[in-house]
């Protein structure tokens, strides 16, 4: 298990569209963070997290390769 959010910062740092500005200010306020673990993926939140960031992360994922793990209680 390890976290990917680092990983996604430094690929929002060079990406100049408003979604992704409005993404890395979702995750510089220290709201979510995206864990690893083998090719499944899922969010650690504190607070609100919006669904324009959720959207575009799991967009992100999927594009390389992870697939989102959600555990039903």
């Amino acid at each position: 298990m390890s976290y990917y959010t680092k990983v996604i910062v430094e690929n929002l740092k060079y990406e100049n569209t408003k979604i992704a500005e409005k993404v890395l200010d979702v995750i510089d306020r220290d709201v979510v963070s995206v864990v690893v673990y083998h090719n499944a993926f899922w969010f650690e939140t504190r607070g609100s997290f919006p669904n324009y960031a959720r959207n575009w992360i799991m967009k992100y994922m999927n594009r390389h390769g992870f697939h989102y793990y959600m555990e039903v209680a």
